[in-house]
């Protein structure tokens, strides 16, 4: 699709653009400090945590205990580029190996066993969104567009791994912050250039297009034929994920949407819930497009919710957690965790896990009336790992 832009439209998107990396710097910085910090969320893996850390390790943690399974390393960085030591994008998994990729532009291959570096590769851009395993591929998307897309080739003799292109890296979109989904052999990508581009896994080429008033900065989700996702216009879209077809826009936000959209249920009806930058959730009818229900805290949510039984659970800026009723949005407990929350939740049974930025770990559990217990001894501290020292604090004092 090709659009032509007025010199007004150009204006327009400059400006917002510039809006987006100043919301951007804003979240990566933290007292003081301008070096990137990363937000990535986690994998669950058997008993074990996968995560990364705002200080660019990879973690195996026990989930039942905040453990460590092995001493972490930091991803490696060229000498001059300690800067860029960050990894914003959820690692993604196949077989006992995590795929981390760093805001440096390398794409790194770590063991699940050890945290031993298996190989690493040096790509043409830095990442923030992650990588994605489908079936034995894996695919990532730099931040300057570029679609990479390889065959997983590993060997039990020599431990090894290798990456081997399906096809040339294309240039799909201007810039990419999200990591991209796959649905029957599609892969969706969204982009700050305002578009949703559908690819075909197999050959690389365009689907479609859809085109947008804004930057798309968070993944899109898939329910049965729709492909759902929030847009910096202000608007909460559900295409047809085959077509590109518009099913409905919600339009009605009271700011921009920075957070992936989740997946739930109230009694037969599905309903997509999006947080915005405004700090409200917004529970949508997903074949009507009609809002079921709001619910507003008091700061920006931008890491995906989680769905624990019959409630939702978000973190927010304003260093809460909240868990709401998904029949109704009413808050039914929360837990200040003392610092901001900007990762995606992930979640197993009734428990939660996530990071927050005073470089902790924390999974809580939520009872069945909503109330979030902390559920571990100790948060894990991966600056602490860092500097060598115990990363469960003996003295810590539980705040819920």
């Amino acid at each position: 699709m090709y659009i032509k832009f007025s010199t007004n439209q150009a204006f327009k998107k400059i400006l917002l653009m510039i809006a987006i990396i100043v919301i951007f710097f804003s979240f990566v910085s933290c007292m003081g400090r301008s070096e990137p910090q990363g937000w990535a969320g986690g994998r669950i893996v058997d008993e074990d945590f996968i995560t990364a850390s705002m200080d660019g390790q990879l973690l195996s943690l026990d989930i039942n205990s905040g453990k460590q399974n092995w001493e972490p390393n930091l991803i490696r960085v060229s000498e001059d580029e300690d800067n860029k030591r960050a990894i914003y994008g959820t690692p993604a998994i196949y077989n006992d190996i995590a795929f981390v990729a760093a805001y440096d532009g390398k794409l790194h291959a770590i063991s699940l066993i050890d945290g031993s570096l298996i190989d690493s590769v040096t790509l043409d851009s830095s990442f923030i969104g992650g990588p994605v395993v489908y079936e034995d591929k894996l695919f990532l998307v730099s931040e300057e567009g570029i679609l990479y897309g390889y065959k997983i080739v590993t060997s039990k003799e020599t431990q090894k791994v290798a990456l081997e292109p399906i096809w040339d890296s294309v240039d799909i979109a201007e810039r990419v912050w999200s990591t991209p989904i796959i649905d029957e052999q599609i892969i969706y990508i969204t982009s700050l250039d305002h578009s949703i581009y559908a690819v075909d896994i197999d050959t690389a080429e365009l689907i479609w297009e859809f085109y947008t008033g804004g930057a798309i900065v968070a993944s899109p989700l898939i329910y049965e034929d729709h492909i759902m996702f929030g847009s910096f216009d202000g608007e909460f879209y559900s295409l047809d994920k085959k077509t590109s077809d518009l099913n409905w826009a919600f339009s009605d936000s009271n700011n921009w949407y920075w957070a992936a959209p989740v997946l739930g249920y109230d009694a037969d009806t599905a309903l997509v819930f999006a947080p915005s930058l405004g700090g409200s959730i917004y529970a949508i009818d997903i074949e009507t497009g009609i809002l079921k229900w709001e619910s507003t805290v008091e700061n920006a949510i931008v890491g995906a919710p989680a769905i624990v039984n019959d409630m939702l659970v978000f973190g927010s800026r304003g260093n809460t957690l909240y868990v709401s009723e998904i029949s109704s949005g009413i808050i039914l407990g929360t837990c200040d965790v003392g610092d901001k929350i900007e990762t995606p939740i992930s979640v197993i049974d009734d428990i939660v896990f996530f990071g927050a930025r005073d470089h902790s770990i924390r999974a809580l559990k939520i009872k069945p009336n909503g109330n979030p217990d902390e559920y571990w001894d100790s948060p894990y501290f991966s600056d602490k790992a860092k500097d060598g020292e115990n990363p469960n604090v003996l003295d810590w004092v539980p705040g819920c």
